[in-house]
């Protein structure tokens, strides 16, 4: 990795995003097509049992190192990431793969507003910019005609929110104590200082 260039780093990192998006997209009808023929909760404690189970062999030693701490923190975002998946695996039952792939989208969206609320800063006119155009983005790409709200859509509209809280509450510099933030430091080769002003500067 030493020997690439920038450039080459860039694009390797560009490609990477664009397989993910088209890995993350293709999800969305793959699980469409699985909850018309297998019950909701029962498709996702089998997807997630399988992915604890390879993720507990991969990072054991990892995992008998966590505290307290950790441990809660792991509980509290798992509860809202297992409510996330509820409301959208079942909001995908009643509504199309298309509108909830763009619904779920917009916690990109809410976070920055949510995040006025832990962090007590308001959004930048860029943050509304940009939430305006991501919508008019998100639904020209998505959006299959029919805009209107059906049950389904409002089910998608709650993961959303969900998917949004835990984002807007670790983005908030304030909320990280100095333990974390000096682990996260470390970590990434950086001071905590460095740390602080890269996390800052990159919520404005």
């Amino acid at each position: 990795m030493n020997n690439l260039s920038e450039r080459s780093i860039k694009i390797l990192a560009s490609m990477g995003l664009i397989l993910t998006t088209m890995i993350w997209g293709f999800a969305f009808v793959v699980m469409k097509n699985s909850v018309d023929v297998i019950p909701p909760t029962y498709l996702l404690a089998v997807r997630f049992s399988m992915s604890a189970v390879l993720l507990a062999l991969l990072f054991h030693k990892n995992m008998m190192k966590a505290d307290r701490e950790t441990v809660l923190c792991g509980v509290i975002l798992g509860a809202f990431l297992c409510l996330s998946y509820q409301f959208q695996t079942y909001g995908l039952k009643h509504t199309t793969a298309s509108k909830n792939a763009f619904i779920t989208t917009l916690y990109v969206i809410i976070v920055p507003f949510l995040y006025r609320i832990v962090s007590k800063k308001r959004p930048t006119g860029r943050n509304i910019a940009a939430a305006f155009l991501a919508v008019i983005g998100l639904a020209l790409l998505s959006l299959q005609g029919d805009l209107s709200i059906n049950y389904g859509d409002f089910l998608t509209l709650v993961c959303g929110l969900m998917f949004a809280h835990p984002a807007a509450e670790y983005f908030s510099v304030g909320k990280i104590g100095e333990d974390q933030l000096e682990d996260y430091a470390r970590r990434r080769g950086k001071s905590t200082e460095e740390m602080r002003k890269f996390l800052a500067a990159n919520l404005q």
